[in-house]
């Protein structure tokens, strides 16, 4: 997943974020360098220098709910934190249509629980995609549609199919 994005400060450079949402693995590349960055638990620093030479630390934390980090520029003495938007907020029915693969857990126990959370997964991938809203809700439904088959599929098979 590759996002451009610019720093809130004034003539920010071109940032492209280049991150696995499968590995949480980010890259950092400024006016096309990369630059290189440190783990230190679930937060990833970059230091940066701004247009006006002082020095920056971009912190990307995976929050575990969005497949996109949420990032921080931290800079200045004393030190100010400001919240980089990487990308464009998801709406309210967009978290609840990743949601829904959920709902098979307490339908068909931990079968359900497993296929539902990577149903859920895969609707915020789709939600992150470029595509249009209405081509994004059908996608979504489809990944439902799809867990739900897997699930009922399973409890079949496991159950013999009485």
């Amino acid at each position: 997943m590759q996002i451009k994005f610019r720093l809130p400060v004034d003539d920010s450079p071109d940032i492209l974020l280049v991150h696995s949402p499968w590995t949480s693995r980010s890259q950092v590349f400024v006016d096309g360098a990369e630059v290189r960055g440190e783990r230190r638990g679930r937060v990833r620093y970059f230091r940066l220098r701004l247009p006006d030479g002082a020095a920056a630390e971009l912190q990307l934390k995976n929050t575990g709910i969005d497949v996109l980090p949420r990032g921080t520029l931290v800079f200045g003495d004393p030190p100010k934190s400001v919240a980089v938007s990487l990308a464009r907020a998801l709406a309210w029915w967009e978290y609840l249509l990743c949601g829904l693969p959920l709902l098979l857990a307490p339908a068909s126990g931990i079968v359900g629980g497993i296929v539902g959370a990577l149903g859920a997964y895969l609707n915020l991938l789709v939600m992150r995609s470029g595509l249009a809203p209405p081509l994004r809700v059908l996608a979504a439904l489809g990944v439902l549609l799809t867990a739900t088959v897997i699930v009922i599929s399973i409890s079949l098979i496991a159950g013999g199919g009485r």
